[in-house]
C-alpha cells in the first residue's frame, strides 16, 4: 500500500478528504484506520507522539502495533457497530523507542466503514478545549478572508440600487459579522490564556 503525506492513496476519496484536512490540523493526535484497525491516514501530532519522523511510518500498519495492550483496540472496534462512538478510553501507545505515552481515546465509525481516532494526552482540560478552538479560527480565517474581499469587490463594483448589488452589499455584512466572531473567538483563546 503506498502513501502520499500520510494518506493511503487507496483510501482517499472526495469524502474522506476534507476530514482528513480538519483531522491533518488538529492540535493533538489523530488517525483514521479501516474497521479491523489498518492506519489508513495519521496526522503529524500522532507521528509526532509515536516518535516516527514521516506519516508513511505509521500509515499501512495495524494500530494495534501501536498500543502497549492491543485488546484496548479489538475491544473498542468490537463496540462501535452497535454503539457508533466510543470515548474515553484509556490507553498507552509505544513509541517508535518503546516508551508508553498515555493517551484518551476516542474512536468514530463512519458509515463507510472507517473509524477517525483521537489521542488525547492527560492535561488541562481547558488547553484542549483552547487549541481545538485556535484551529477552528485558523481553519476560518482564509476563506472568510477569500469571501470578505470578493463581496467587498461585487458591492463597490454593482449598483446598491439592484438586486445583485444588494445581494453582494448583503454577503458582505454578513461576512463582516462572522469575521466578528472568529475574531471574538481569537480574542477568547486569547483571555484564557493570560488568564493562566
Amino acid at each position: 500500500m503506498s502513501t502520499l503525506g500520510g494518506v493511503s492513496q487507496e483510501s482517499e476519496t472526495e469524502g474522506t478528504a476534507a476530514l482528513r484536512q480538519f483531522l491533518a490540523h488538529l492540535p493533538f493526535a489523530a488517525a483514521q484506520t479501516d474497521e479491523k484497525g489498518l492506519v489508513l491516514f495519521a496526522n503529524e501530532a500522532l507521528v509526532a507522539l509515536l516518535r516516527h519522523t514521516t506519516p508513511e511510518a505509521v500509515c499501512g500498519a495495524w494500530l494495534e502495533s501501536f498500543v502497549v495492550a492491543p485488546d484496548a483496540v479489538r475491544e473498542v472496534l468490537s463496540r462501535l457497530p452497535a454503539e457508533g462512538a466510543v470515548k474515553g478510553v484509556e490507553m498507552a501507545l509505544r513509541t517508535r523507542t518503546g516508551e508508553p505515552v498515555d493517551v484518551e481515546a476516542v474512536a468514530v465509525l463512519h458509515p463507510e466503514g472507517w473509524v477517525d481516532w483521537l489521542f488525547i494526552p492527560p492535561q488541562d482540560e481547558s488547553r484542549i478545549r483552547r487549541n481545538v478552538v485556535r484551529s477552528i479560527v485558523h481553519q476560518l480565517t482564509q476563506p472568510l478572508t477569500i469571501v470578505l474581499g470578493y463581496s467587498n469587490l461585487l458591492a463597490q463594483q454593482l449598483p446598491s440600487e439592484t438586486t445583485h448589488g444588494s445581494l453582494a452589499a448583503k454577503i458582505e455584512e454578513n461576512a463582516r459579522k462572522m469575521a466578528d466572531f472568529v475574531q471574538a473567538l481569537r480574542q477568547s483563546v486569547a483571555d484564557q490564556k493570560d488568564e493562566k
